[in-house]
């Protein structure tokens, strides 16, 4: 799923500009906050829970 996330981003990205590419992702729910960087051999995730505003 996150797999999947990131490689639309990233497609999302190279119709916009091709020569530009995704660094890191930030997606924040109401409990969770990801922290997706992916590279070509491996995906870091970070995922914690956001403090209640």
């Amino acid at each position: 799923m996150v797999w999947s996330f990131a490689k639309s981003a990233g497609g999302l990205v190279q119709g916009l500009d091709v020569e530009d590419e995704v660094k890191l992702l930030r997606l924040r729910t109401k409990k969770h906050e990801l922290v997706i960087v992916p590279d070509t051999k491996y995906i870091l995730v970070v995922v914690h829970e956001t403090p209640p505003a």
